[in-house]
């Protein structure tokens, strides 16, 4: 039997906000970390109950047991917090540090690629999921042009710490985006150098989503680095004149 308690915990809003919408699976990077250690020395980690205190400290008890199997036990408690009857500290707001939020960035990227010409579409999943999460908890209202939605997501997503500077330019079928020190950039080399094809910087896979929500969907993307410094061109395809299937799919993340 182990015991995890985490102190001020700054994943609680977004664990609430997981499970207002019926999802139990937790993406802390702590817990992402430690399941995948768990699994590589033989063992399956069985989440028995879990416990939320007023102060943010959540505390998850787990049984681990001899296996390697991947069952639904392994990311749903028996006994799952209440999260709602607890209210959540004002310190809880705070940010998760670069290097948390590296490797995270980086795991995405590196777990989806085992699925091919899918992966792509999984991760604009993810950059829907980001969309609607900033719609609800931080009130956003993207505008109906795009180049005025992107340069709202870029507003808030420097302020938010992604890059001291996010600008970006729409124009004849092409989004120019310019990162100045990018947090993300050190991912970014790594995946480039690894020759993997998809990339997880959380302003491109939003940016993915509203450019798709407005009829059109993202062809090439070339990166440029320049130390901390980065440069990306997306082009844009009306989504009527593309037929999907997996293999045009394949074809666009061999390009990337």
């Amino acid at each position: 039997m182990v015991e995890v308690r985490f102190g001020d915990y700054r994943f609680l809003p977004l664990l609430r906000k997981l499970r207002d919408h019926n999802s139990y699976m937790v993406t802390c990077p702590l817990c992402t970390a430690s399941n995948s250690i768990t699994k590589s020395v033989g063992g399956l980690a069985d989440r028995i109950s879990e416990n939320v205190t007023q102060d943010g400290t959540w505390t998850l008890n787990l049984k681990i047991a001899p296996g390697t199997e991947h069952t639904e036990r392994t990311v749903v408690a028996r006994k799952p917090a209440d999260l709602q009857s607890v209210r959540l500290g004002a310190n809880l707001n705070k940010t998760i540090g670069s290097q948390a939020f590296q490797s995270i960035a980086y795991g995405l990227a590196y777990g989806f690629e085992f699925l091919g010409a899918q992966a792509q579409l999984l991760l604009d999943n993810v950059g829907s999921g980001m969309i609607e999460f900033m719609q609800e908890e931080s009130r956003l209202k993207f505008p109906s042009q795009l180049e005025d939605a992107l340069n709202l997501l870029s507003t808030f997503m420097s302020g938010g710490g992604l890059a001291d500077m996010i600008h970006v330019q729409a124009s004849n079928g092409v989004v120019r985006v310019n990162f100045k020190n990018s947090q993300y950039a050190p991912v970014l080399t790594r995946l480039l150098q690894e020759g993997r094809k998809l990339v997880s910087c959380p302003f491109t896979l939003a940016a993915r989503s509203l450019i798709k929500a407005r009829g059109v969907g993202v062809g090439d993307m070339k990166w440029k680095m320049s130390g901390e410094n980065v440069s990306l061109i997306m082009t844009i395809k009306d989504l009527n004149e593309q037929q999907f299937d997996e293999e045009s799919v394949g074809s666009m993340m061999d390009r990337v």
